[in-house]
């Protein structure tokens, strides 16, 4: 691990330790604190539905940009296109976030 990334790591580990603590009992209330069991559980949910497929589809398309990728990668004019290639593919997907997020903020609950 170099020592570039050792701040990063201190960081997440802060915020999971963070996320694991119980919050500070608030002012004028004599609820009991949750000492175990569910409320003090920490829930962590991840789709990872797409990261293993059968799916021939999803192989071939897979496989289909890697293959073709590589085989740009090895041409003599990658590198006078590469940086227009990677900038068009990066204002295409902040166009694709922009309307995500403007879907999500501007639609009725």
């Amino acid at each position: 691990m170099s020592y570039r990334r050792a701040p990063i790591f201190f960081v997440i580990a802060l915020l999971v330790a963070a996320a694991c603590t119980q919050p500070p009992p608030s002012g004028g209330t004599s609820t009991p604190q949750a000492t175990g069991g569910a409320a003090s559980t920490l829930v962590w949910y991840a789709d990872t539905s797409d990261l293993i497929s059968l799916d021939p589809a999803v192989a071939y398309e897979f496989t289909g940009v890697l293959l073709a990728l590589t085989f740009w990668r090895t041409r003599p004019g990658f590198m006078k296109h590469a940086f227009a290639t990677n900038t068009m593919l990066m204002s295409a997907g902040f166009v694709l976030v922009g309307a995500q997020l403007s879907g999500y903020f501007l639609t009725a609950p």
